[in-house]
């Protein structure tokens, strides 16, 4: 379950990652990629299968974290200069112990890296098209849209039709072939499944922002029934058009190896990172530093002659970087993987 963000943690990414721009966003978002830990002295957790890059952020009190490919390191909260711990690069088991009564957060970074280029793209799209921000809003925790690629979201929006229902109507029936995907925009609806006993089961209840409907849509025929509860608003996203979002990309993206031939070939790197991830992940040079949230007033110092590698931790950003600089008539590709797939040399900051 989602918890709501302490006011320290929420007021150190808000102020490093710049969301405070886009409030609505951010109550949704941040519940959705942290895990809350509450521990007395003495006690202890064991995190498994961590990947590296994630974060701990210490709220009060004193850790202690080690692992086998973790060195023991010692975390005590500061609330006048908060600052996360950046667990080592495949971690794997790490054990986090209280020397004091202890409160902090497990921050999932490729989540976190995912809600601040949905951030940016929505940003774009309150300027550029109220409209498509407005349903963005609503599917913001659609797992099938992250599945689609952050570049193909405001082509996905703009596909979507509205479906309006009544109280009562099966949208989609157990068995039948998969037609659309479904968000709803407006009212309530209740998901049925048939089992070997005569009665359907009532499975789950859908709400505001909820979806159905992508198993059908991906595997061809739906599992469940979803009946509306309550006169409704559905968003429709048509499975041919998410068949071809799913396998075309609206946004060029390329591998290291293909991108480092394109920059020995002419073309120019554009990091859109945070200043802060600089020092922390050093960066690819040469390469031209404006933040992506300071992208779309700071457009006119990127020549429109020359084209871009642009890139960024993961990938997502640079997706929307490359969505505004094609805007405004700039050729850019997106690093596949960001800094974080790159093979070569990278330099300290």
């Amino acid at each position: 379950m989602p918890i709501k963000p302490d006011e320290a943690v929420r007021s150190y990414i808000h102020t490093h990652y710049k969301l405070s721009e886009y409030s609505s966003l951010n109550e949704s978002g941040l519940g959705n990629i942290m895990r809350l830990f509450d521990l007395k002295v003495g006690e202890s957790v064991k995190l498994n299968g961590i990947e590296g890059d994630d974060y701990i952020f210490i709220t009060t009190g004193k850790i202690i974290i080690s692992g086998k490919k973790c060195n023991k390191s010692f975390l005590v909260a500061n609330k006048q200069h908060p600052k996360p711990f950046l667990i080592p690069e495949d971690s794997g088991l790490i054990t986090i112990e209280a020397d004091k009564d202890s409160l902090f957060y497990h921050i999932d970074s490729k989540k976190l890296d995912y809600l601040l280029a949905w951030n940016e793209l929505g940003l774009l799209l309150s300027v550029s098209d109220e409209f498509l921000k407005h349903r963005m809003d609503v599917i913001i925790n659609s797992l099938p849209f992250s599945q689609l690629g952050i570049g193909n979201v405001k082509e996905a929006l703009s596909r979507m039709h509205e479906v309006k229902v009544k109280a009562g109507t099966n949208v989609i029936n157990e068995s039948e072939p998969g037609k659309a995907y479904y968000i709803i925009a407006e009212g309530e609806a209740e998901v049925w499944q048939t089992t070997e006993e005569v009665n359907p089961v009532l499975i789950a209840s859908l709400k505001k922002g909820d979806g159905f409907g992508d198993e059908g849509v991906v595997t061809g025929t739906h599992v469940n029934t979803v009946k509306m509860t309550t006169d409704g608003l559905l968003y429709a996203l048509d499975k041919a058009d998410f068949d071809e979002l799913l396998s075309t990309k609206m946004i060029q993206t390329e591998n290291a190896e293909v991108a480092n031939t394109m920059m020995n070939n002419g073309y120019k790197l554009l990091d859109v990172r945070y200043d802060f991830e600089l020092e922390l992940y050093g960066k690819i040079e040469p390469s031209m530093h404006i933040p992506l949230h300071e992208l779309r007033e700071r457009y006119t110092e990127i020549d429109p002659e020359e084209r871009y590698v642009v890139y960024c931790k993961s990938g997502n950003r640079s997706q929307v970087g490359c969505l505004l600089l094609e805007q405004r008539g700039i050729d850019a590709i997106s690093l596949n993987g960001g800094i974080s797939a790159w093979p070569y040399e990278v330099s300290d900051s």
